[in-house]
C-alpha cells in the first residue's frame, strides 16, 4: 500500500489537501467524508484497513480545515454548504475524471449531510453514514439535550462567530480543531430552522438528494448523545430514493464506549469487517 499526498483544486480555485491510501490492486474507490472540524488524519486507521481490503481510499480536509488552507483565506467568506457543493464535488470530479473504478462513500457526521449537494452523488454505488444526523429537536427525547441544542444554535454559535476568521470550536468541545467562522454561522442558521438545511427558507437546490438511488447503510450508535437513532434515520429519509438499511450499534455488547467519534478509532475494529463485507456485497451486485 502507498500513501500519497496531493492537492485538488476546486472550481473556485481553493486548494484541498488530499491523502490517498492506494493498494496494489484496487477494486473500488472509497471517499471518506469527515465530520465538522475533523482533520483527515483522524480517519487514517480505517483508511488503512480499507486499503488492505483493496479499496483506494481518498481522505481530504474541507476548506479552512487543517491542511486545506489558502494564502488569501477569509474564514468569514466560506460556508458549510461550500464543503459539499465545492469541496466534495471537486474530489468526486477528480476521481471520476481519472479513474473508472466504482465509487463508494463513507461519511462521518456532517459528511452524510452534504452528499446530496453534488451531482456526483448519483455516481456513488454504495454509501455508509456513521453518526450522520438531522438535528431536529423532536429526534432528541431528553429535555436537557433539547435545551442544550437551543443554547447552541441561538446563543453559543452566534456569539462565537462574531469574532475573527476562525471559531475556537476545539476550546468549547464542538470539534477537534477550529472551524471557519462562515461555516459555523451557516451551521447555526440551519440549526435554528425547522428542517435544518432542508428548510425551504434557504432556497438550496435539494433536487440532487433524490438522485442518490444506491444502497445506503445508516448506522446509529447508542452511546452517541449527538446522534440519536431517530436523528440518523431522519437524515436518511431525505435521501428518499436510496435503498436504505438502518442499523443500531450498541458498543456495550463489546464492552466499548464509542460516542460520536469512536467508530473510527482502532478500538472499533470489531465493526469494520462487517462494514466492508457490506461494501463488497454491493460491488458484487454490479458484476
Amino acid at each position: 500500500m502507498q500513501c500519497v499526498d496531493s492537492i485538488i483544486k476546486t472550481q473556485d480555485g481553493f486548494p484541498l489537501s488530499v491523502r490517498q491510501f492506494i493498494p496494489e490492486n484496487a477494486k473500488a474507490h472509497l471517499v471518506i467524508a469527515a465530520g465538522l472540524g475533523i482533520p483527515k488524519h483522524f480517519y487514517r486507521h480505517i483508511a488503512q484497513f480499507a486499503a488492505a481490503k483493496e479499496y483506494l481510499v481518498t481522505t481530504f480536509d474541507y476548506r479552512g480545515i487543517n491542511d486545506s488552507q489558502d494564502a488569501n483565506f477569509n474564514g468569514r467568506e466560506h460556508k458549510f454548504s461550500d464543503w459539499g457543493q465545492r469541496d466534495l464535488h471537486a474530489v468526486f470530479k477528480h476521481l471520476n475524471t481519472n479513474s473508472s473504478l466504482p465509487l463508494c462513500y463513507l461519511a462521518h457526521s456532517a459528511g452524510g449531510q452534504i452528499l446530496g449537494m453534488t451531482p456526483f452523488c448519483k455516481n456513488v454505488v454504495a454509501a455508509s453514514f456513521i453518526a450522520s444526523v438531522l438535528p431536529d429537536p423532536k429526534n432528541y427525547p431528553s429535555v436537557v439535550d433539547r435545551m442544550g441544542m437551543k443554547f447552541l444554535w441561538w446563543i453559543l454559535l452566534p456569539v462565537l462567530s462574531l469574532f475573527g476568521d476562525m471559531v475556537p470550536a476545539s476550546k468549547v468541545g464542538l470539534s477537534t480543531i477550529d472551524v471557519p467562522t462562515g461555516v459555523v454561522r451557516e451551521w447555526a442558521s440551519w440549526g435554528r430552522a425547522k428542517r435544518y438545511l432542508f428548510d425551504s427558507k434557504f432556497n438550496y437546490d435539494l433536487s440532487l438528494y433524490p438522485t442518490f438511488t444506491s444502497p445506503l447503510r445508516v448506522m446509529a450508535i447508542t452511546d452517541d448523545k449527538l446522534a440519536t437513532p431517530a436523528s440518523c434515520f431522519d437524515l436518511a429519509s431525505e435521501y428518499l430514493n436510496a435503498q436504505t438499511e438502518k442499523h443500531i450499534v450498541d458498543p456495550a455488547d463489546n464492552n466499548l464506549k464509542l460516542g460520536h467519534f469512536g467508530f473510527f478509532r482502532e478500538k472499533a475494529r470489531v465493526y469494520w469487517d462487517e462494514l466492508f463485507d457490506w461494501y463488497d456485497e454491493q460491488l458484487a451486485r454490479l458484476e
